[in-house]
């Protein structure tokens, strides 16, 4: 936050494949720092943004960017760092903007572009964006990971009516719990 307020020239564009994502992350990272939307953290997507001349870091939708991009590239001139994030989540809009930025990369020079995803493959787009066989850095950040278990609509319709919760006549209904649904 301190580096955001402080650094003039600093200002980063974090692209994000949904607009629901866009703008509920421009806000709650807006609410970290104690500020409204708009002011340090805004967005721009397609026919709505709340940014200001104060604003350092802003959120876009992969498909915003990429419009903004074939029509001015000179765009990117004014971002110190641009953020790609959930790249995972391969669609042509977020390919297309990958080449983009690539083709523009030695243009602007002074950006400095960072790659996210929880499941990203670090070494396909390490080698995909370097210039100069020069690869860039990866930095793999290690998370938790939890079992998942799918469950079907079909399989709760199949839950004894000894342990589905409306069946505590007139009791609070008790929150689900992993012992009432079906063993897969």
């Amino acid at each position: 936050h301190q580096a955001m307020k402080s650094t003039s020239n600093l200002n980063i564009m974090c692209t994000q494949p949904r607009r629901l994502a866009c703008i509920a992350l421009a806000r709650r990272v807006a609410s970290e720092l104690g500020e409204d939307l708009g002011q340090t953290v805004g967005y721009r997507i397609s026919g709505d943004s709340m940014v200001s001349g104060r604003t350092k870091l802003t959120f876009v939708t992969t498909g915003y960017l990429l419009q903004v991009l074939v029509n001015d590239p000179s765009y990117l001139r004014s971002y110190s760092h641009i953020i790609l994030d959930e790249v995972h989540e391969r669609d042509l809009d977020a390919d297309l903007l990958s080449l983009v930025i690539k083709l523009q990369m030695h243009a602007h020079p002074h950006m400095r572009l960072v790659i996210m995803s929880a499941t990203l493959q670090g070494e396909l787009f390490a080698s995909y964006f370097a210039v100069n066989n020069m690869t860039p850095n990866t930095i793999f950040v290690g998370a938790k990971r939890f079992p998942v278990q799918t469950i079907y609509l079909n399989q709760l319709t199949n839950i004894p009516s000894s342990t589905h919760p409306s069946h505590h006549h007139g009791q609070p209904h008790p929150p689900l719990q992993p012992k009432d649904f079906p063993p897969l």
